[in-house]
């Protein structure tokens, strides 16, 4: 509900619907808007809400709805000879259309219309409104108070837009960050300018709330994490280019979260978009997943054969103690030397042949043994 801003009476000017429909600050309305003329008014109002390609309406200053164009009605299903559709005055409650509002969204929208009547402002807001068939669309509904030369409030003067595609698109972009554990958000120097209800879902906080502050955020951060996070933002401020980071939230309920943040520049404008990723359980089943290669280690270590882990290619990956002291070299030394060839481990008359079984194995992805000789440290 906000159209034109201040509407108000303009000497030798025609009534201009475009500011309603665009938000500009004035409508403008002939002579005829004052009160003494008031039923030309109306129907001055009625031919030319009629003719904007939109759901319009207009009210009584108490708020009761005295009108509504051709396309709003036809939406309705009102018949040809309702009043809503001819103007006439039936005197009724302030609140009466909201019997055609979704229940969820009547309660919202009788205390935005009140506020309105109470103050004399302009109001908007969104809810649903049943058609003739009996299902509800989306709307963004907007209002904005006529007055005459006096101040006075002649009518209330209204647009609802119709948002449904908006919505059902709003809805699976939320659906599809809550199944991915994936929120968005807006950021520059002054902190966030955005955050989507998933990314207060994954902080543990009200999605109602206000994006915070860049000091509000700190606080969530994990009290070790703070330190690294201050500096990352100060460099990407100061260099203003894309980031990839992860570190811990802490929620309300001390619940601790692992948050990977992934930005960059916003195309247009100055700041930051990007999206906070709740990889906490990809966290754990690395963790997990160290764990158990270390432990494999320390077994393998123990053991009293030579024991190496070769990758799809046999590329070198893991030699055990054993092995390493036989051969008398590092990890990092023997992971640089390429198996089979001359000038490795093996003997150089078993070089070839250990490489070509090697090569056949990789081809058909089946086991293998083969006996060479290893030349010792000594």
């Amino acid at each position: 509900m906000t159209g034109a801003r201040n509407a108000h009476v303009a000497q030798d000017l025609p009534f201009n619907p475009l500011p309603l429909l665009t938000g500009y600050r004035a409508v403008y309305l002939t002579p005829m808007a004052d009160a003494t003329n008031i039923g030309s008014l109306a129907a001055h109002l009625q031919a030319t809400l009629d003719k904007i390609p939109a759901y319009t309406w207009y009210a009584n200053p108490t708020g009761g709805l005295t009108f509504v164009n051709t396309r709003c009605a036809d939406y309705l299903g009102l018949p040809s000879d309702h009043p809503l559709r001819l103007g006439a005055e039936t005197h009724a409650a302030w609140d009466s259309h909201l019997t055609l509002v979704h229940p969820d969204d009547a309660e919202e929208s009788r205390r935005v219309w009140s506020d309105c009547l109470k103050t004399g402002s302009p109001g908007e807001m969104s809810f649903r409104v049943r058609n003739a068939a009996g299902t509800y669309r989306w709307f963004l509904s907007r209002a904005e108070p006529l007055r005459a030369n006096d101040g006075s409030i002649l009518y209330w003067i209204g647009i609802n837009l119709d948002i449904e595609d908006r919505k059902r698109a709003e809805f699976y972009l939320a659906e599809g960050q809550r199944l991915a554990h994936t929120g968005s958000w807006a950021f520059d120097a002054a902190g966030f300018r955005h955050w989507s209800s998933e990314l207060f879902a994954i902080h543990g906080l009200d999605p109602a709330a206000k994006a915070p502050s860049i000091a509000e955020y700190m606080a969530l951060v994990h009290p070790e994490d703070r330190e690294f996070v201050a500096q990352e933002i100060q460099k990407i401020l100061a260099g203003h280019h894309g980031f990839d980071f992860t570190k811990r939230i802490v929620r309300p309920d001390g619940t601790i979260r692992h948050v990977r943040c992934v930005g960059v520049p916003a195309a247009y404008g100055e700041g930051f978009v990007g999206t906070g990723i709740d990889v906490t359980e990809q966290e754990q089943l690395t963790a997990a997943l160290r764990k158990s290669e270390g432990e494999l280690r320390q077994i393998l270590d123990l053991a009293p054969q030579l024991i190496a882990v070769l990758g799809p290619k046999r590329e070198r990956l893991y030699a055990n103690r054993t092995a390493l002291t036989y051969l008398g070299s590092t990890l990092d030394e023997w992971r640089q030397r390429v198996m089979g060839v001359p000038g490795s481990e093996a003997h150089p008359d078993d070089a070839e042949r250990m490489k070509a079984v090697g090569d056949r194995a990789i081809i058909s992805g089946s086991p293998y043994d083969v006996e060479v000789r290893l030349r010792a440290a000594d």
